[in-house]
């Protein structure tokens, strides 16, 4: 014989179940709103009791909850239900019933995440919302365990204003464990030959193992989890067995399940390294090495490096730990040497990291460091060093071009380092000073052209630029060899014409472009007017024709020409002009002004902001 040890330890007798429905009645005829009660969704005879409660007050049952509907619906199978599920009023009608005459039955005794009691403390439930004339019957057992949970759902029902009834002195719940005096009971009706407690704690089987001894019976054991209890062959019953004999122990594995997505062992689920993680944070750390390069015989002394680092779980104390974590990686950094490998920069980093935090908030984070070698980083910012305050005249075509075959491999997905630094050096090597550097193109090739054309425009300005002295400043086109498929950048041009008309435009609707946010439905007005006088342009390209006007009016054409060739090829080299800028003087020189025949019509409307506020 096999016996539920759970309330072993409490003496007595359990509270009889007649009781708890007289208790459920009273409750239920004294209240003069809605009645909600939560209790076990398994306990069919806890359902029957509240189903006579609500027919002798006249009330109409609703159930909330998709197990109490599991549990009755299998009872009903089975011809143990104490209703016809069919007769249950529906979650949907509960409005067009007056309070005082429904009787809610809910799920969440147990404060369970999603259960309707529980997202009804919330306000979360669609179908069930408290008010402060409800009565809460708790008709339930606290769970140890349970006890925080439970504790906190009944505090946000109370500051609702509803009101909750529970406690032993109500006598609305009565356990389904038998107590002391009701095993002692059962042990001497049935008088078994062998008894093995279960279903409870260690102290708690070895109680009932003495209660069994107490009692008469000679052959009790207590086992614990995979052991194997083997009983004699019993031929007949004049025959006495000779008790338990222990076959052996499995080893038993604890297995976890993460939700329906995963099961597995602790180790297979990675619980201890979720739940440091969780504890002591998480350190990731991205780093671009600029390894330094020999170039003409000089070489730089330590490593250069960009760092990111990103955080999860880990107090930053308002990012006073983050910058000390960025000091002391790249501390760490430049102390290695300038040949050292990748992972052993990886592995000194996060060693460095892991003490910084140790020492500032007593964690041990996880710390993952990623190392990158970007050779033309590091050959760009000596090549910024090289040319810092020059020109580029007399950059080599033959270098200019083949950086810009090397391009467009990079948009083909050809490997981009293999090459670049020849290409690089070869710049450094072409670097001389002149002081004219002026390239200019004429106004309809500047203004714009469709934004699919731009990959050819891009080399196009290159080739240009590096030619402009050779060729007298002539435009150059790229072969159909060197961009393949790509058409020219001539397709579609703005007219000098519907230059001056979408200027026009836009300085009559300059009011409305300052104070509204959806700037959008302006150069849609922009465009239907253009189009009323023959030129048909889409809103797209009159805003994107209307920011080159003004980035050209803002940057001025001789420095522009230049700063826009690097900006084309998409390497760092725009960092090189940062420093040299023109002042707003030197954009608005009167050469420029008389160069460009819009500048007088822009300058009119990008100036009138500027003295409205003034």
């Amino acid at each position: 014989m096999m016996s539920d040890s759970t309330n072993v330890l409490s003496p007595g007798r359990t509270l009889s179940e007649a009781i708890v429905a007289e208790s459920l009645l009273r409750h239920i005829s004294s209240a003069k709103g809605r009645v909600i009660t939560t209790q076990f969704a398994s306990n069919i005879h806890r359902i029957g009791s509240v189903k006579a409660a609500a027919d002798l007050t006249g009330r109409k049952l609703v159930f909330v909850g998709m197990s109490l509907r599991t549990y009755l619906d299998a009872a009903f199978r089975d011809g143990k239900a104490p209703m016809d599920p069919s007769t249950l009023v529906k979650v949907e009608e509960i409005d067009a019933y007056p309070p005082n005459g429904l009787l809610i039955v809910t799920t969440g005794s147990q404060a369970e995440p999603r259960a309707a009691l529980n997202l009804a403390s919330f306000g979360g439930s669609h179908s069930l919302k408290l008010t402060k004339d409800d009565v809460i019957l708790y008709s339930a057992k606290v769970i140890p365990g349970n006890e925080t949970r439970v504790m906190k759902m009944f505090n946000r029902i109370s500051d609702l204003g509803s009101t909750v009834v529970m406690g032993k002195n109500e006598l609305l719940h009565t356990s389904g464990h038998g107590y002391r005096d009701e095993l002692e009971e059962v042990l001497r009706i049935v008088k078994p030959q062998h008894f093995l407690p279960i279903h409870g704690e260690l102290l708690f089987l070895k109680e009932h193992e003495l209660v069994g001894k107490s009692t008469g019976i000679k052959h009790t054991a207590v086992i614990k989890n995979g052991e194997m209890l083997g009983v004699s062959h019993l031929r007949n019953r004049r025959v006495l067995s000779n008790g338990f004999a222990l076959l052996g122990k499995e080893d038993l594995q604890l297995m976890y399940s993460d939700g329906d997505k995963a099961f597995g062992t602790s180790a297979e689920l990675c619980i201890d390294e979720r739940l440091r993680i969780a504890f002591d944070g998480i350190i990731i750390v991205c780093m671009e090495i600029l390894r330094p390069q020999s170039i003409n015989g000089s070489s730089q002394a330590c490593l250069k490096g960009k760092i990111r680092i990103s955080t999860r779980c880990l107090w930053l104390d308002k990012g006073k730990l983050l910058d000390a974590l960025y000091k002391a990686a790249h501390a760490a950094l430049s102390s290695c040497p300038v040949n050292c490998p990748l992972f052993h920069m990886e592995r000194i980093v996060a060693e460095v990291l892991r003490k910084v935090v140790r020492k500032y908030c007593s964690r041990r984070p996880e710390v993952i460091a990623i190392a990158v070698e970007n050779t033309v980083g590091v050959l760009s910012e000596e090549l910024r060093e090289r040319i810092a305050g020059k020109t580029y005249d007399n950059f080599d075509l033959s270098a200019i071009n083949q950086l810009s075959d090397m391009h467009m491999r990079k948009v083909s997905g050809s490997r981009f380092d293999e090459d670049a630094p020849d290409i690089m050096r070869k710049l450094l090597e072409a670097g001389a000073e002149d002081d004219d550097f002026d390239v200019e193109k004429s106004d309809a090739e500047v203004s714009l052209s469709e934004s699919e054309d731009l990959e050819v425009e891009n080399i196009s300005s290159v080739e240009h630029l590096a030619s402009s002295k050779a060729s007298g400043r002539e435009l150059m086109k790229v072969s159909e060899a060197k961009t393949g498929s790509l058409k020219s950048g001539k397709r579609n041009k703005w007219k000098p014409e519907e230059i001056k008309w979408l200027i026009k435009e836009r300085g009559d609707l300059n009011d409305r472009f300052q104070t509204v946010r959806g700037r959008m439905a302006l150069w849609e007005e922009v465009s239907s007017s253009m189009s009323s006088h023959g030129i048909i342009r889409t809103p797209a390209q009159c805003k994107s024709l209307w920011a080159s006007l003004v980035q050209k009016y803002e940057l001025g054409s001789p420095w522009f020409s230049q700063q826009y060739m690097f900006t084309l090829l998409r390497t760092p080299f725009l960092l090189f002009f940062k420093d040299d800028a023109p002042t707003k003087e030197s954009r608005k020189d009167e050469k420029f002004r008389k160069s460009w025949p819009y500048f007088s019509a822009v300058d009119k409307i990008l100036s009138a902001p500027q003295a409205a506020a003034k």
